[in-house]
């Protein structure tokens, strides 16, 4: 136990700090919005291949993050929470796989 309490402690801490924050503020960034709409749209249309932001074809970036977004509304609805939540579980195994390669 003693072994894993710094690994649990950072874990702790940086799930508390991400997913406490994942519900505001409201999506004021243009990145979140880009996300959350092209997430939206991906699930309206069901078209997991082409990314679109108001229709228009949004092919500037990698789709990884909008379809863990497009997942996540699924699962939670359309709401901020839901839109920021990949981007904290991403955060927190960063935080973990930085520990487990320090050690």
């Amino acid at each position: 136990m003693q072994k894993r309490l710094p690994l649990i402690l950072l874990l702790t801490f940086t799930t508390i700090v991400f997913i406490s924050t994942s519900f505001q503020p409201s999506l004021l960034d243009d990145a979140d919005s880009a996300q959350a709409q092209a997430a939206k749209e991906i699930l309206q249309a069901n078209d997991w291949v082409t990314l679109h932001i108001n229709g228009v074809r949004y092919l500037e970036k990698a789709p990884w993050l909008y379809w863990s977004v497009a997942v996540s509304l699924k699962i939670f609805g359309v709401n901020q929470f839901a839109v920021r939540f990949p981007t904290a579980v991403a955060v927190i195994l960063l935080a973990y796989f930085s520990y487990l390669f320090g050690r």
